[in-house]
């Protein structure tokens, strides 16, 4: 099975054009990406992000030396989990953790700037396969659990036995992301990948699944102003990927969770009824979860969580579960429509999440906008990447939001070295880099050029910041 051609046309393009890049800069054995000039976009606008970039005397580190408050010691503490299937370090997961952890920290009581009422705790489930990376992300500051697939591959007796390997990169251990049900000591636990940021604070989210509070009726929903038709009792919020299947193929209520962000109640009895579901194994590689009377899947992942939990929250328990509007939460800069020009989601008019102002992201998932690490967020000038990514305006808010992946590993690094003697910053955070250099958005001196990333050293234990 093959992710579906909305989805792979743009990266395809994408990627073919950073494989040439990479080609170039070998053949000219450069430090710096060749030829910028030569294909710059006529007249480059004033930098929009300016605000962002100040020299390192005035970036603050919000929340370092200081005491914690009486408000804090109170205040409902949200669980926060990630989950490692394999321990890459060419994919730099520990620079992930961290720089999720610190985006978590800023948009938390602990930060008294955010206006968040809610505290924090960090949990990451590692697969025995990636237990050698359990050290580091203990000196981050996550609590570690070793664990298994919820459900062994051997246990299946349907159809997902034969496809459940085939549907993504991970194989079962995608279904380790089920354990946060199990976190039952929270009133609420939110599973990312690594490769997200929280922006902003999500106290919408979490006082409506607590309280039927206010913030229900102002809480942006993927389909329209609906919050008065809201379940009492909202037992996960999630976001679809409409990029997995070209319309109309599937209609919208069949169509994957992006499993990337995903907020739930905790609940051992919902936690053995997934379990019992992946073991029954009623899957079909053509009609996914329920066969065709059904059709959870069809596309990439369906076989996994992204379609799991879209028959779990369609089928088995409808209406308890709130799907938000993808250009706010877990935004990733996806094409509102297919390249024959319908609407993903099978609406007449669809939104543009590309569209969007920066600062109404409370949170990305990045995917489409490439990874920080892959240091292209200083390419700006690069019209092959920009056109992969749908123009110019849709590439300035993946450029924002790389920037600020860069900026919030500095604020980290700095805090680290303000609290603890031990601590270095890191001195390729190079003050002429983010002085002198004038193209935006900057990566803070993490990156020497296009796959050149320079990864963190870790705390020898955590650090409270």
């Amino acid at each position: 099975m093959t992710q579906s051609s909305g989805l792979t046309r743009p990266l395809i393009v994408l990627l073919a054009s950073l494989v040439l890049f990479v080609i170039l800069a070998i053949i000219q054995g450069s430090t710096t990406f060749p030829a910028l000039d030569a294909i710059a976009y006529d007249n480059l606008p004033p930098n929009p992000f300016a605000d962002f970039f100040v020299e390192i005397s005035q970036l603050p580190a919000e929340t370092t030396n200081r005491s914690s408050t009486v408000a804090e010691a109170s205040a409902p503490v949200i669980g926060y989990a990630v989950s490692m299937t394999q321990c890459d370090p060419t994919k730099y997961s520990y620079d992930q953790a961290a720089v999720l952890f610190y985006s978590i920290h800023r948009n938390s009581i602990r930060n008294p700037s955010s206006g968040s009422k809610y505290d924090y705790k960090l949990y990451a489930f590692v697969h025995p396969d990636a237990s050698d990376c359990a050290e580091g992300l203990e000196r981050i500051g996550y609590e570690v659990s070793i664990r298994k697939s919820p459900v062994d591959k051997n246990e299946i007796k349907g159809n997902l036995k034969e496809y459940v390997d085939q549907a993504s990169c991970c194989q079962e251990k995608e279904f380790l992301k089920l354990y946060s049900y199990t976190l039952v000591e929270h009133d609420v636990v939110v599973h990312l990948d690594l490769d997200c940021l929280l922006f902003q604070p999500l106290d919408d989210l979490y006082d409506s699944m607590v309280t039927e509070s206010k913030a229900r009726s102002q809480l942006p929903l993927q389909w329209g102003n609906g919050t008065k038709n809201l379940p009492t009792d909202i037992e996960a919020f999630f976001t679809r990927d409409y990029n997995l299947v070209d319309p109309p193929r599937r209609q919208p209520h069949e169509i994957g969770v992006q499993g990337g962000f995903i907020v739930v109640k905790p609940n051992i009895d919902i936690f053995n009824q997934y379990k019992e579901i992946i073991i029954e194994g009623h899957y079909t590689v053509v009609e996914g979860w329920g066969g065709p009377a059904l059709k959870y899947g069809g596309y990439y992942g369906a076989a996994q969580i992204q379609g799991l939990m879209s028959y779990f929250f369609g089928h088995i328990r409808p209406g308890k579960a709130v799907e938000l509007n993808r250009c706010y939460y877990n935004f990733m800069g996806d094409a509102p429509k297919s390249d024959e020009g319908e609407c993903r989601t099978l609406e007449k008019e669809c939104q543009d999440c590309r569209k969007i102002a920066f600062t109404e992201i409370k949170s990305i998932h990045f995917t489409i906008c490439t990874k920080p690490w892959w240091c292209l967020a200083s390419e700006y000038h690069n019209r092959q990447i920009a056109s992969a990514l749908g123009g110019k305006k849709p590439f300035e808010l993946c450029l924002a939001s790389l920037s600020e992946w860069f900026r919030f590993r500095f604020l980290l690094e700095k805090a680290w070295s303000q609290n603890s003697p031990d601590y270095k910053l890191n001195e390729r955070s190079r003050l002429d880099e983010l002085n002198n250099h004038t193209e935006y958005p900057r990566t803070f001196g993490y990156c020497e050029r296009p796959f050149q990333y320079r990864p963190m050293t870790l705390p020898k234990a955590p650090i409270k910041i």
